[in-house]
């Protein structure tokens, strides 16, 4: 579900055109929504496919507790999958956009966002001009007075 999620919030797709690859912004919940059933889906199936195949040998012991084992693991990969391809993808869909566009770790926490608290401004480590202006660049995050404006 996690995977759902994360590319669910991406803004650009990558795609290959003429022999480059290069990013398509992605607009819109419909498009968000193919977008991560197309990268998704596919290796969600897979991988519940390949987990129920494999712990079926297990049903020829005669034994009640590979049996119960089989049912168990049977079960968390059919509710999981089944949630991870409709459950949350119909969720965030129905999810008012700017609650999906929002995104806390490239607004707050990345060094190239200029709000974060951990900006650096532009790398140069050979000019010494270029080292002051990152050091004004700096945001500081001992003022808890600041108020960041999201739009």
């Amino acid at each position: 579900m996690a995977h759902v999620s994360y590319h669910y919030q991406l803004t650009t797709k990558k795609i290959i055109k003429n022999g480059k690859v290069i990013k398509v912004p992605i607009k819109g919940p419909q498009e968000k929504l193919v977008h991560t059933l197309e990268n998704i889906a596919w290796p969600m199936c897979q991988a519940a496919t390949s987990t129920i195949v494999c712990i079926l040998p297990l049903l020829f012991l005669n034994s009640y507790a590979p049996i119960v084992f089989v049912k168990t693991i049977f079960l968390v990969v059919a509710w999981g999958t089944l949630h991870g391809l409709l459950v949350l993808p119909g969720l965030l869909a129905a999810l008012p956009d700017f609650l999906t566009n929002a995104n806390c770790y490239r607004t707050f926490l990345s060094t190239s966002s200029h709000y974060s608290c951990r900006y650096v401004g532009p790398s140069s480590a050979h000019s010494e001009s270029n080292n002051q202006n990152n050091n004004n660049n700096q945001r500081s995050c001992d003022n808890q007075n600041d108020i960041i404006l999201i739009t």
